[in-house]
């Protein structure tokens, strides 16, 4: 799956290699595929709340139907009698679900499995599931089947740890107290120790986190204090869902409870029949970040445990699940952990594959950036040993996603920080090819992507990251106590909406803060001070950059690489602000809730009503003085119900970033009614009013062709040439056979790059085939310079990575020559054309082919370069020793070899190391463009020829084909921009 690009890829294996044969537009953000036969493929759509079927077998692919779904779905399977019921996780909301969620009412299960029969669709808009499978759990994720098809395994995403924190009232005053009275019921005692920071300056009375325990039934804090007192309830943890899909309709069956905190993928033993379930622990029961010196325990470097849980169908289950921490060779006590302990580590397990003979089971470890080799006997029995010898190191980072492919021994493995494909050999366990896809995802994007996620780039022993608690960007449903006793009170200089004249409501924030849920990191441009205290802001900066400065706030949270993920020391300021620009780029999705055509309900309207006054809502203000949403005031009883009630429903429904509309898709066909007719004209009608783009995909003439809607409501082609049509003989067009026409409302601004203009270079897509340009690189359209890849002999770039850094000492050199019988590639520009450098000059580009680091241009001009060799020259020489012109020294083309000498400041830097692949672009004149790529070198490793200091490429690379685009910038939704998915076997 191509998220960024909104696109099904499809590779030939025939060759034993994959070879890029075909790219289908689907919906927004795909994050999952299943094929159901070899011609027929579905693609889940996370951002369009929608299945795509695709008809690979097709000349050229193409959507044959859309299926519309609940909100954010994630997995897909097939099961069920023949294989041919496709069982897809949604949560349970959205506006396709054509029934009540009952958001408010209790019992209701938020966990939606929905069920269709492959072979028989039903209605033309979005199909007819067979059922609905609702499930007692909130959003679930992941799917498996059993070997025979019968049962379907779901997990739910967000399952809790069965922790809850008791109200501060409920708490008794003071730390260690004895048990005391509140309303007559007998709490079990105050806050445990320490009564005060570091400082002396007292602590506040908080709330305190309980976990429940199912063999004790009760309530407990880190004391071993019984508060069921306090608690009215309990959690039935139910995790894991066995569904039987071959029932008619399919039902939930049994359930397995315990399995994890976050429940991330699931894979089924084809032999054993044995579940496997990646999860991450959380260790939210523990107090505090830090040194753990004043208060005595610290979560510092352990928030959450990596693990894969094993689940025996055969047995009952309450004693079915046994869970295997992936990493039990870290020392949590020792922080920093002691060298090597990461190298060991596997972090954020994701996709599974287990192979045929179930005996080896392969994990893609997303925050290691490697792939987990186990046997499954010794994980079973936690017989295992972490050992980084069992890891298959990938160059292009974060990894999704497993394909394996026995018969050539191979894994096939996205990765999305650089989106990629990457080729493993299984029988030699190291990775031989890695093929980057198509990425419209800005570079402060794929730059800052790590920071959030790489365990290994941010803490010490390999397990912890910023993702383990803030999921995929967002969080984890848990409340955590981070105070930290050993830490200062942090004065507050946030501006108030309200005065205090007596000083006594808006205190300085103490570092002992209490239990506090965590916080998504969608949508933090618009947060001012961060953190829910707004004790993250610039107003504390010295001198102030302002409490409402959102970087200033974000890059405020780097002491947290220390104090919580127990990294030796922060990350540097450059990278902090790699890191925030990352996350402020960040967006909410579409509001699931509201209606597609924006509009509110009655109750909705009265709520909005209320919300902005003018009546205020707590003595002082209406709800919008203090909660700007881009409550307080009620009467007394049951007089002030019926407000509250539409406060509440209105808040359902509050804007976000995105329309409600944004993602919706309908595909017409021959067979279309009046509900899709409705559905297209309602996604052109909230374009008109400016809430998305619209974008029509389809086969016109046997050609994969693309439309985008203009201002007018008429619809522009993919070739220049034509004339802008109207909906309705778009919509005409679908009626014969093969001319299915998907339309998509995309954000607004992206229609055009979306629709007909994918590199956004100008030239459309159609227009770029015609020519033989390629539609997927900004560099290559009609009239732009040739492209001739070139072999790499040699490239060698150093830096000083030793601090103090001085960026003069940085120094390169490339050549390309001919090896044996094979050719560089390189050609002599004409002598007096436009190639000529001795009359145009050149340029050399350096840059990563994942998009990652700083790209550098570097003028080589014209007055340096001299032509040799007699009339007409035989080679071209550029000589500036001095470096007065740039940091390059010496070039040399000939007909055969080019050559590259330079020293300076202006040169490739490397303080983003590891690089993976470097490639260049020289371009002579206007006339040719050379493009070369290396690896780092392999021998001894590519970690040791590729740090801060040096990255020395692989000797005799091979010409690149394609050659690596630039970066470019784009994404569908910026919604989902770390979301990752499943990549099933086929």
């Amino acid at each position: 799956m191509n998220s960024p690009d909104n696109r099904l890829e499809v590779f030939s294996l025939a060759s034993g290699s994959p070879v890029h044969v075909a790219a289908v537009e689907v919906g927004l953000e795909p994050v999952a595929v299943a094929a159901r036969t070899d011609a027929e493929v579905w693609v889940v759509n996370h951002l369009s709340d929608s299945i795509s079927i695709v008809d690979v077998a097709a000349s050229p692919p193409r959507v044959v139907r859309t299926l519309l779904v609940g909100d954010e779905p994630r997995d897909i399977v097939f099961a069920g009698p023949g294989g041919n019921r496709a069982f897809v996780t949604t949560a349970h909301r959205g506006q396709n679900i054509g029934f009540s969620p009952q958001l408010t009412t209790a019992g209701v299960g938020r966990a939606d499995v929905w069920v269709f029969d492959a072979t028989s669709l039903g209605a033309p808009l979005g199909g007819t599931p067979i059922t609905v499978v609702a499930l007692v759990g909130d959003t679930p994720r992941a799917l498996a089947a059993s070997p025979d098809g019968s049962t379907v395994y779901a997990a739910v995403f967000h399952s809790g740890n069965r922790t809850t924190t008791v109200h501060e009232e409920a708490v008794c005053d003071g730390f260690g107290a004895a048990p005391c009275n509140v309303h007559g019921v007998t709490m079990p005692g105050g806050l445990p120790p320490t009564s005060t920071d570091a400082a002396g300056v007292p602590a506040p009375e908080t709330g305190l986190i309980v976990k429940y325990g199912p063999g004790s039934a009760q309530w407990r804090d880190q004391l071993g204090r019984n508060w069921n007192n306090a608690v009215k309830f309990n959690l039935p943890d139910l995790e894991v869902f066995a569904i039987d899909a071959s029932a008619n309709p399919p039902v939930a069956g049994g359930s397995y409870a315990s399995v994890g905190t976050i429940l991330i993928n699931t894979a089924v033993n084809p032999v054993s029949g044995k579940v496997y379930v990646t999860n991450t622990e959380a260790k939210n029961e523990v107090r505090f970040e830090g040194p753990g010196i004043l208060g005595g325990s610290t979560v510092r470097s352990r928030l959450h445990q990596a693990r894969i849980s094993v689940i025996d169908p055969s047995l009952a289950p309450a004693s079915a699940v046994t869970t295997r921490h992936l990493n039990k060779h870290i020392n949590y006590a020792v922080v920093p952990s002691p060298a090597g302990t990461a190298e060991d580590s596997l972090a954020t397990p994701l996709e599974m594959a287990v192979s045929s003979n179930g005996a080896t089971l392969y994990v893609a470890a997303f925050g290691s950036s490697k792939i987990g080799v186990f046997t499954t006997a010794a994980l079973e029995s936690d017989t295992f040993t972490p050992d980084s010898a069992s890891h298959v190191e990938l160059s292009g980072g974060g990894p999704t996603g497993i394909v394996l492919d026995e018969t050539c021994s191979r894994l096939y493995v996205p990765t999305r920080f650089d989106n990629a494909l990457s080729v493993v050999d299984t029988a030699t366990a190291a990775e031989i090819a890695h093929l980057p896809l198509y990425n419209r995802e800005p570079a402060h994007v794929r730059d800052g992507r790590p920071f959030l996620c790489d365990a290994r780039t941010t803490s010490s022993n390999g397990e912890a990251s910023c993702a383990a608690c803030h999921v995929f960007n967002d969080l984890d449903s848990l409340a955590w106590d981070l105070g930290n006793p050993d830490d200062d009170v942090l004065d507050n200089l946030n501006p108030f909406r309200v005065s205090d004249p007596l000083g006594m409501s808006f205190p300085d924030h103490h570092p002992m803060k209490g239990p506090m849920a965590t916080q998504s990191l969608r949508g933090m441009a618009d947060a001012g001070p961060m953190h829910w205290r707004g004790d993250r802001s610039g107003a504390n900066d010295v001198p102030s950059t302002g409490a409402l400065n959102e970087l200033s706030a974000f890059l405020r949270f780097n002491p947290a690489f220390v104090g919580l993920l127990g990294r030796a020391a922060e990350i540097g300021n450059a990278d902090m602000t790699v890191f925030a620009n990352f996350i402020l780029d960040v967006r909410y999705p579409p509001n699931p809730i509201r209606n597609l055509d924006n509009s509110l309900t009655a109750s909705q309207q009265a709520g909005r009503n209320f919300y902005f006054g003018p009546q205020p809502s707590d003595v002082f203000q209406t709800c919008n003085g203090c909660h700007v949403p881009n409550p307080g005031g009620f009467l007394n009883g049951p007089a002030g119900d019926p407000l509250r009630r539409h406060v509440e429903d209105f808040m359902f429904v509050f804007d976000s970033n995105l329309a409600p509309v944004v993602g919706q898709q309908a595909t017409v066909t021959s067979s279309a009614d009046a509900a899709v007719t409705a559905r297209v004209a309602l996604l052109a009608a909230r374009a008109a009013a400016g809430e998305c783009d619209v974008v029509a995909k389809g086969i016109l003439a046997g050609e994969a062709r693309g439309w985008v809607r203009l201002a007018d409501g008429t619809f522009r082609s993919d070739r220049a040439a034509e004339v802008p049509i109207a909906l309705a003989t778009l919509q005409a067009q679908a009626s014969t056979a093969g001319q299915q026409r998907t339309f998509t409302c995309v954000p607004p601004g992206s229609g055009e790059r979306i629709g007909v203009d994918r590199d956004d270079d100008g030239a459309l897509d159609r227009d770029e085939l015609d020519a033989g340009t390629d539609p997927a690189d900004p560099n290559s359209f009609p009239g732009a310079v040739a492209i001739a890849p070139i072999r790499t002999s040699a490239l060698v770039i150093s830096d000083d990575g030793v601090a103090p850094v001085d960026p003069r000492k940085r120094k390169m050199r490339f050549r390309s020559a001919k090896r044996g019988t094979t050719p560089s590639g390189v050609t002599l520009p004409t002598p007096g054309g436009a190639g000529d450098p001795t009359l145009h000059g050149a340029t050399l580009i350096v840059y990563r082919p994942d998009g990652g680091g700083t790209p550098v241009t570097i003028a080589l001009p014209a007055a340096n370069w001299r032509a040799r060799g007699g009339t007409p020259a035989k080679r071209f020489t550029y000589c500036d020793g001095t470096g007065l012109s740039g940091p390059i020294r010496a070039v040399t083309v000939s007909a055969t070899s080019l050559s590259v000498r330079g020293t300076g400041l202006p040169l490739f830097a490397l303080d983003q190391a590891p690089q993976g692949d470097v490639a260049l672009r020289p371009v002579m004149g206007t006339e040719v463009q050379f493009c070369a790529a290396a690896p780092a070198k392999a021998r001894p490793s590519a970690a040791s020829n590729d740090t801060t200091s040096r990255f020395t490429g692989e000797p005799d690379t091979a010409a690149p084909s394609p050659c690596p685009p630039f970066p470019s910038v784009g994404s569908a939704s910026r919604a989902f921009l770390a979301e990752t998915g499943s990549l099933f076997s086929f």
